[in-house]
C-alpha cells in the first residue's frame, strides 16, 4: 500500500477474469438481480453457494481435449473405412470374400480399439 492505512478485514488479493461479451452481460444481470458486485458474485457462487461440490464441473486440460479430438478423428476415419466395406458387401449381395473379409476384420478391430481409447480418455477426463 502506498503509505495509507490498511483497513482491518480488507482483502489483500485480486484476480482478473477474462470474459466474452455474453458472459459479461450475464454476470451484470445476475449482479443486478442479487445485489452482489460481480467480483463478490463470482466468489460467493464459486466458494459459498455450492452445497454439492461434486456437481461443480471439473476443468479439462488441453492435452486431454487434444487426445480426445485425435481419438475421435481416428474413429471417424475407421468408421469411413467400415462404411466403404459395408457398401461393397451390399453390392455383392452381402458377401465379402478373401482379402475383403480380412480387411473387414482389420477395420472392426480398429473400430474396437478406437472406441476403447475414447472410453479410457473419457474415464480419465471424467475422473
Amino acid at each position: 500500500m502506498s503509505g495509507g492505512r490498511r483497513v482491518r478485514g480488507a482483502r489483500e488479493f485480486g484476480t482478473q477474469v477474462r470474459l466474452d461479451r455474453g458472459e459479461r452481460e450475464q454476470l451484470q444481470r445476475l449482479s443486478a438481480q442479487t445485489g452482489y458486485s460481480i467480483p463478490r458474485l463470482l466468489v460467493e457462487t464459486t466458494l459459498g453457494v455450492f452445497e454439492n461440490p461434486e456437481r461443480i464441473p471439473r476443468a479439462v486440460d488441453a492435452p486431454a481435449l487434444a487426445a480426445i479430438d485425435a481419438a475421435t478423428v481416428q474413429l471417424g476415419r475407421v468408421g469411413a473405412n467400415l462404411n466403404q466395406l459395408a457398401v461393397l458387401a451390399h453390392r455383392q449381395g452381402g458377401v465379402l470374400g478373401g482379402r475383403r473379409e480380412r480387411d473387414l476384420d482389420e477395420v472392426l478391430d480398429q473400430v474396437r480399439e478406437a472406441a476403447r481409447a475414447l472410453e479410457r480418455l473419457a474415464e480419465e477426463v471424467g475422473g
